[in-house]
């Protein structure tokens, strides 16, 4: 008799080679260690180092409804799971509570000593999250080096912005340049707008923003626009030629100098100067 399995499949990036990748090495490792994978559970885009109380919920619940109960769990790495230590002994105790093992398919422990498979597995967990966070600082860097020459580093593209290629001195690769997106930059000149008319400017009067441009169908990217997509709007100086990149929380709780990237602005300095201080003032 078969030995019932489920499989989790995850990739950082929305790559469905990287998804199809991972299922290949799970079935092949199941048809030779004669194992039924009830079912895949696939989280494509998902970052290994978010593990919200809801990311494996749906696993769980399913092991609960199920009466056909898997006593495996097979990802191709560990890191699957989570690239948090913590987080993946935590996930992986919750699993064993339910009479579920979980097995790493490139991973797999040889030893016969309980000891040594539980400091191998430790050993190559922590290893897994070291290379992580020196992947992570290499891409810091490059998208710091970007930054600093005026190029778009990636990420979030403000609204109101949107990106071109350029080629830069010195290089044969093309990098991103945030330039003014024409029909969105309308929407944003016309929310300084109406906040400019807002006396005082509020909470409450941002929300009253985002609900005209609602009512008015002016849409945020498809989306409703929301009281804090507004409140991002009328807080980023960006929109006044000041694009800000790197800002981050310090250990003291202040915030890290950014790299400021200079772009076109939508509006002028001294009405967002205005118009953010009245906000900053009336919503402490």
């Amino acid at each position: 008799m078969k030995t019932k399995a489920i499989a989790l499949l995850r990739s950082a990036t929305k790559s469905n080679q990287a998804i199809n990748t991972q299922r290949k090495c799970i079935e092949d490792y199941s048809e030779k260690h004669n194992i039924k994978i009830l079912k895949f559970y696939t989280e494509n885009g998902v970052n290994g180092w978010s593990m919200e109380e809801n990311r494996l919920t749906h696993i769980f619940s399913d092991i609960n409804k199920n009466l056909d109960c898997p006593s495996i769990l097979l990802v191709t790495s560990k890191d699957r799971i989570s690239r948090n230590i913590k987080c993946l002994i935590d996930a992986t105790a919750d699993f064993e509570t339910k009479g579920i093992k979980v097995i790493s398919v490139k991973e797999e422990m040889k030893s016969e000593s309980d000891d040594c498979k539980r400091i191998s597995k430790m050993v190559s967990e922590m290893i897994n999250e070291i290379e992580h966070r020196l992947r992570s600082q290499v891409i810091k860097a490059a998208k710091s080096k970007l930054a600093k020459i005026g190029c778009f580093p990636g990420g979030y593209i403000p609204f109101g912005y949107t990106t071109v290629s350029i080629k830069t001195k010195g290089s044969h690769k093309e990098r991103k340049k945030l330039v003014i997106h024409r029909e969105e930059s309308e929407i944003v000149k016309n929310i300084f707008k109406l906040a400019s008319l807002c006396s005082p400017l509020n909470k409450k009067e941002v929300l009253g923003i985002s609900n005209q441009l609602n009512e008015n169908g002016v849409n945020h990217r498809e989306k409703p626009w929301t009281r804090k997509k507004v409140f991002n709007v009328i807080n980023n100086p960006v929109y006044f030629g000041e694009y800000h990149w790197g800002v981050k929380k310090g250990a003291n709780g202040t915030d890290n100098l950014p790299i400021i990237i200079w772009v076109q602005g939508i509006i002028t300095k001294e009405p967002f100067i205005q118009i953010k201080n009245q906000l900053d003032k009336n919503s402490k």
